[in-house]
C-alpha cells in the first residue's frame, strides 16, 4: 500500500473540476504533513543532495525560516545551504496556482539576491520527469560554489598572512 493518500483516490471519477482540485489539494496537504513536511519531490531532492555529499542539518536545512528584517515575519526556504549562499526552491504546480504566490516568490527571491544568495527554482515536473538532469545540474552548481568559496577563503588567508608581516 502506498504511503501517499492521493494514490488511493481515483480523482478521474470526480467530474467537477473545482471539486477535483479541492480534493487533490486537501490530499496533497495531508501527504505533506504525514511525511514530516516533505513533499515527494523534496524527498527526491534530499536524495540528490545526500548523493552529492551534503547532509541535512550539517550542510543544509529543509523548510528553514529566514527572518527578513525589512518586513515583519520570515521567509520559509525549501532548502537552505548557507555555506554556499544557495537556496533551492521546489515549485509545485498546485501551490503556484494560488493567488499572489508567484508575486511573493519573486519578492523573496529579489530580497535573497540582494543579501548575496543564489536562488534556484526547480519545478516538481522536472524533478519527476528529469531527475538525472536535475542531479547533474545541482552537482555542478554545488561543485562550482564550493570551489569559489575555497578560492575566496584561500585569498583571505593569504591577505591575513601578508598583513601580519
Amino acid at each position: 500500500m502506498s504511503k501517499y493518500l492521493c494514490d488511493t483516490v481515483d480523482l478521474s471519477k470526480v467530474k467537477d473540476r473545482k471539486e477535483r482540485f479541492r480534493i487533490f489539494s486537501s490530499l496533497a496537504m495531508k501527504n505533506y504533513m504525514m511525511n514530516g513536511k516533505w513533499s515527494r519531490e523534496e524527498l527526491l531532492l534530499k536524495g540528490i543532495l545526500e548523493r552529492i555529499g551534503l547532509q541535512e542539518k550539517v550542510h543544509y536545512w529543509h523548510n528553514w525560516k529566514l527572518h527578513n528584517r525589512e518586513q515583519t515575519g520570515y521567509f520559509e526556504l525549501d532548502f537552505f545551504i548557507p555555506r554556499l549562499r544557495l537556496v533551492i526552491e521546489v515549485d509545485g504546480e498546485i501551490w503556484h496556482r494560488i493567488d499572489n504566490s508567484q508575486e511573493k516568490d519573486s519578492r523573496r527571491d529579489r530580497w535573497l539576491r540582494e543579501i548575496g544568495y543564489t536562488v534556484v527554482r526547480i519545478s516538481t515536473r522536472d524533478i519527476r520527469e528529469r531527475l538525472n538532469e536535475v542531479e547533474l545540474f545541482l552537482r555542478r552548481l554545488v561543485e562550482e560554489r564550493s570551489s569559489a568559496i575555497h578560492q575566496m577563503s584561500t585569498v583571505w588567508c593569504r591577505e591575513e598572512v601578508q598583513s601580519s608581516r
